[in-house]
């Protein structure tokens, strides 16, 4: 190898880590690596996330990386701080990368709302020498909100890169069918910042999507079908090459199979200016296994110049009884 880095958090997992950002702007890409079971020294299940920087490699031998990056820890117990993490591109042009954090059981004034965090590049030639965020909150207790992310794609054709929250566990009409809002990069650019420091509850927070417009918001049908349990955004597969928004929902019956899970695809719809609540498409978990949980992990990218999905099921049975398996499926307008 050319890089090793060693986690500084004793007996806890790094089970995120994030690449395909330059958050200091100074020319090498950067990893963030999370765990939303990290504690404090006096509080357990805070969470956090620890900021590893590009260097140059050495061409005589193995790079060990210290940890001498910023590490950020969550506000409260349980607040499951850096379960998922979303590279958003520059989004305030600065030539400085930003990133989503989610804490998906942290409180702010509603019980398991969840709060994401959107990290603006820092560093001396950044907009901000030192780490801010902006802070975004459904004010839906039980949402979940930054179970999953992603971003640094344009969804919305305005030439800024934009972001998608899935909250799986938010309840609709009395029905707790998840959803997921996408989160305009134009909206993230106006809103306000405050220092990020380590362990200390955020002083402000700003509605997740804008108050006005769209529609931004995608709910789920099914009663507990944790639609929004994974999000992925899929480049130009949406209209004058926007990207798509695939949604993975495990406890679906999408296939008219209980809970065999799937995926629903939805696009920007340019006239109305909001997402088309209707799916341009979706995928169904295997019809004769139930509980299969298709969808509980998607990603998007390009193949070949096309958008491409991969979905996961870790309980699926193409192979065996509960095996598990996976899907690449390839898409195009």
């Amino acid at each position: 190898p050319a890089f090793l880095w060693w986690a500084s958090e004793q007996g806890d997992g790094t089970r995120e880590l994030t690449g395909g950002l330059d958050l200091n702007g100074d020319g090498f890409d950067d990893l963030i690596a999370g765990g939303w079971d990290w504690d404090t020294s006096t509080v357990n299940g805070t969470g956090g996330i620890e900021i590893i920087y590009g260097q140059p490699a050495d061409t005589d031998g193995v790079v060990a990386l210290c940890n001498d990056g910023e590490i950020f820890r969550g506000p409260e117990a349980n607040a499951r701080m850096g379960r998922d993490v979303a590279p958003l591109g520059d989004v305030d042009n600065d030539g400085c990368d930003e990133v989503a954090i989610g804490a998906y059981d942290e409180d702010l004034g509603y019980t398991n709302q969840g709060v994401i965090r959107v990290l603006w590049g820092f560093g001396s030639g950044c907009g901000s020498s030192s780490p801010e965020v902006s802070i975004l909150v459904p004010r839906d207790s039980n949402a979940r909100a930054g179970y999953a992310l992603d971003g640094g794609e344009d969804v919305d054709g305005d030439g800024v890169p934009d972001l998608v929250v899935g909250g799986y566990s938010r309840s609709t009409n009395g029905n707790q069918t998840g959803a997921v809002w996408v989160v305009p990069g134009s909206y993230l650019q106006s809103l306000p910042r405050e220092a990020f420091i380590t362990e200390v509850p955020p002083q402000t927070s700003n509605p997740i999507a804008p108050p006005t417009g769209g529609p931004y918001t995608l709910v789920g049908t099914v009663q507990d079908g944790h639609f929004g349990r994974s999000v992925a955004l899929l480049p130009g597969l949406g209209p004058s090459g926007t990207a798509a928004i695939a949604v993975g929902a495990p406890r679906s019956d999408l296939p008219g199979v209980e809970r065999v899970g799937g995926v629903f695809i939805h696009t920007w719809d340019l006239s109305t200016g909001g997402v088309n609540p209707e799916p341009w498409g979706s995928f169904g978990g295997e019809s004769f296994t139930p509980n299969g949980r298709v969808g509980e992990e998607i990603a998007g990218g390009v193949l070949g110049g096309d958008a491409a999905l991969l979905v996961g099921g870790f309980r699926a049975s193409s192979w065996g009884p509960a095996q598990g398996a996976a899907w690449f499926i390839p898409l195009s307008p």
